[in-house]
């Protein structure tokens, strides 16, 4: 359930982005993505992190479409992956996987009310 209302959610906010910053700089469009749609798109991502492949391809997606419109680079011949390494953007799963981790650090060291089993400590 979480994966398709906050696409649905992205989208929107993407679609609307798209239609306001068209005729801006790739920097602009940068910062506006990386400001506005990327804090929804990791919200609550330590609590969720599919195991499913087409919700986490259907997440990825956003970000594709993202790193086109950044670079204004809408060619079938050229790669997403280099466009996204152009920008400097990492994918949203080693986001999530570092999410989980710091949250898993965090409920260690007794600083989030999440209870650590005492086995899992040698």
């Amino acid at each position: 359930m979480f994966p398709i209302k906050t696409t649905e959610a992205i989208l929107v906010a993407t679609d609307f982005l798209c239609q306001n910053i068209y005729r801006c700089t790739p920097e602009a469009k940068e910062l506006t993505y990386t400001s506005s749609v990327c804090p929804l798109m990791e919200f609550a991502a330590p609590a969720w992190d599919s195991y499913r492949v087409k919700d986490i391809n259907k997440i990825e997606m956003v970000q594709y479409c993202a790193a086109r419109f950044a670079k204004s680079d809408y060619r079938r011949t050229t790669s997403v992956s280099k466009v996204m390494d152009d920008l400097g953007w990492r994918t949203l799963s080693d986001h999530r996987k570092d999410a989980s981790l710091n949250l898993f650090g965090k409920a260690a060291c007794g600083k989030v009310a999440i209870p650590v089993a005492s086995n899992l400590f040698f």
